[in-house]
């Protein structure tokens, strides 16, 4: 990996990079309150089994897709339709528009390449609260950066992995130490998985995690938003 594609890839993974994705938890706030999360164990196996299956089987599908596109806008804003038609969970599909659209502004700012055109060609459909999905906006960014794909993966799944642990740290299931052992010891098993096969169609397993996610607004008291 050269330098500079080294430093972009830390910058937009980067937990300052300013994504949104802090205010969710992906359904972990419900699960606290309905199950006694008390091991990092067991916060290890809802990361693996809920949060990183739902992203090697939905996520990567719409990253690729969009990377292709090559910033092509008109087949940027098909694949973003679809993937709102196949985002079957409202909560979870308006925490990926919330941190897709934060990402757009972002990347405006920067002036990365297509973002600006894809946000002006999605510009009605951001109003009917139906456009700027967090994979697609990603898969574009990646390209418009000048990363490959594999970085682009790569910097998306850290960004979710951290996403989740910062949430555990917050509601004070783990330390900030433990979350640390945590992405530490599953570097390698990420690792791995990215070395499997990308989908071919997008779907996700983790069932838990999404039923999890639309309870959330039940919630009398919560610190996130999903």
């Amino acid at each position: 990996m050269k330098r500079a594609s080294l430093l972009k890839l830390l910058q937009v993974s980067d937990n300052t990079f300013p994504s949104g994705s802090f205010a969710f938890s992906n359904g972990l706030e419900t699960l606290c309150k309905d199950t006694n999360i008390n091991s990092e164990y067991l916060l290890k196996d809802i990361l693996f089994d809920q949060i990183v299956s739902r992203w090697f089987e939905f996520d990567r599908y719409f990253i690729e897709k969009a990377f292709k596109c090559h910033g092509a806008v008109l087949k940027l804003e098909e694949l973003d339709n679809e993937c709102h038609v196949q985002n079957t969970n409202d909560a979870l599909a308006m925490a990926s528009r919330r941190i897709g659209r934060s990402l757009i502004t972002v990347h405006k700012k920067l002036e990365t390449k297509s973002v600006g055109e894809f946000s002006k060609a999605i510009s009605q459909r951001i109003i009917n609260d139906e456009a700027g999905y967090e994979p697609v906006v990603k898969g574009m960014v990646g390209y418009g950066l000048n990363l490959s794909i594999e970085e682009t993966e790569t910097g998306a799944l850290y960004g979710v992995v951290s996403s989740f642990l910062s949430a555990a740290v917050r509601m004070n299931l783990v330390g900030a130490l433990q979350a640390q052992k945590l992405l530490a010891d599953a570097v390698q098993n990420l690792s791995k998985l990215l070395e499997a096969p990308r989908p071919i169609i997008a779907s996700t397993s983790a069932l838990l995690g999404e039923i999890a996610s639309s309870r959330h607004k039940n919630l009398e008291i919560s610190l996130f938003s999903n």
